[in-house]
């Protein structure tokens, strides 16, 4: 066996290996938190909730649709931790993502944002520039609802906000916390 031989057998090797692991890591889920604060672990008492929920635990999170580059990273970190919530579920767990802005018109948007804030979900808005560079102002519900069976069986819907509010920090800043 010559050097060239080894070389092919080691790249086939390595690309069985390679193929295999993306086979088997479809089907299983696995996170490794390496910050020290363990700002992206999800705690036990939030795993055993999950896995022994009485019923179907349903999220609507109103962060969709034009957002700038901050809230696209929400919407992002959101949908993963969504994503982790699904797996500890085992089932019965289920999320969507909802443009509050999206309507036919004007006031049909705004009747919609109405009804959010009787519900007490927030609007945020947000100071950004067009491609042009012209300011613009738009409207972000940084929210999610959370609905749920209670342990007497009533169906219970929260809303959860998905920003820190610190005084004194700008919403930008705020967003980053």
């Amino acid at each position: 066996m010559n050097i060239k031989d080894i070389y092919k057998y080691l790249i086939a090797i390595i690309a069985v290996v390679a193929i295999a692991f993306c086979v088997f890591s479809d089907n299983f889920f696995f996170r490794l938190d390496l910050t020290q604060e363990k700002r992206y672990s999800i705690s036990d008492n939030t795993k055993n909730m999950l896995r022994n929920a009485d019923g179907d635990i349903s999220v609507v999170v109103y962060l969709d649709g034009d957002l700038n580059a901050g809230f696209l990273r929400l919407r992002k970190a959101t949908k993963e931790m969504l994503d982790e919530f699904n797996v500890y579920a085992g089932g019965g767990f289920s999320y969507k993502f909802v443009n509050p802005s999206a309507a036919d018109n004007a006031k049909a948007r705004d009747k919609k944002y109405e009804e959010l804030e009787k519900r007490g979900l927030r609007r945020i808005p947000v100071y950004d520039k067009d491609a042009e560079g012209n300011p613009t102002m738009k409207v972000v519900f940084p929210w999610a609802e959370i609905s749920y069976k209670e342990t007497s069986g009533k169906k219970v819907t929260r809303p959860v906000c998905l920003l820190k509010n610190v005084q004194g920090k700008s919403g930008e800043e705020n967003l980053n916390l």
